[in-house]
């Protein structure tokens, strides 16, 4: 008779966090703090009937803005380093192969398509959202390359953060794939700002189409491609 063997199932290594749990709990409260005081802003004014003010100097805005982004990511990069990690590790590995990098470039092109196909479809469903841009139009040479300069720069940072950081980092806390994918895109909609609850839900949905594609690829670079062209589109072709 042979001896009972309890040959126990090799158990799954714990997901490591990406930064410490107050580094992610700050700045959840921060971008969504902020995103929460702009929509009611904005709600208050739309009730009282009023427009947004209009800023006499739109040049300060996207250098404010521009500035911003980079704090953030460097608010990131001193978390990540905590634990050990450096940015590129959350961008889905160390740049290696320039052919697969293109790979991936390609792909977020093609999904910047498929996303025009579902503004558009949102746009005959629903008409339009009726909200402003948190930033104004670039006219001359200097805003245009400002506006540019803040597209390339939301693509890049917004993406390490909320898709790899946050992503990471809330898939590491709850254990699972989908729950983060939802995570993330929900804090990504809340921190832009939007009193409109359909501009919300764009948003929303951008992050979890974002999401799914670097869950997809285990790469932010589709995901930072699609999030570029998307926001130049706004500022440049006036989509």
């Amino acid at each position: 008779m042979k001896p009972e063997t309890n040959a126990a199932e090799p158990e799954q290594p714990a997901l490591k966090f990406v930064g410490p749990l107050w580094y992610t709990v700050v700045l959840i409260i921060v971008l969504d703090g902020l995103g929460i005081l702009a929509s009611l802003g904005e709600y208050t004014l739309r009730e009282l009937g009023q427009s947004p003010p209009v800023s006499p100097d739109p040049v300060s805005i996207y250098i404010i803005l521009i500035v911003s982004e980079w704090l953030t990511v460097g608010w990131v990069w001193l978390g990540v380093r905590r634990q050990g990690l450096t940015v590129p590790d959350i961008l889905g590995g160390r740049l290696q192969k320039s052919k697969e990098i293109g790979i991936n470039v390609l792909l977020g092109l093609g999904f910047w398509f498929f996303w025009l196909g579902v503004w558009n479809i949102e746009y005959r469903l629903f008409g339009s959202t009726g909200a402003s841009l948190p930033v104004p139009l670039p006219h001359g040479p200097t805003q245009v390359l400002l506006s540019i300069g803040l597209g390339l720069s939301a693509g890049i940072c917004e993406e390490i953060v909320f898709r790899g950081y946050l992503q990471q980092q809330f898939q590491a806390m709850s254990g699972g794939a989908t729950s983060a994918v939802m995570l993330q895109a929900i804090v990504f909609g809340v921190a832009h700002g939007d009193a409109s609850v359909k501009v919300l839900g764009m948003h929303v949905l951008f992050g979890l189409l974002a999401g799914c594609i670097v869950r997809w690829r285990g790469s932010l670079w589709p995901a930072v491609t699609l999030h570029i062209w998307t926001d130049l589109a706004v500022f440049l072709l006036r989509f």
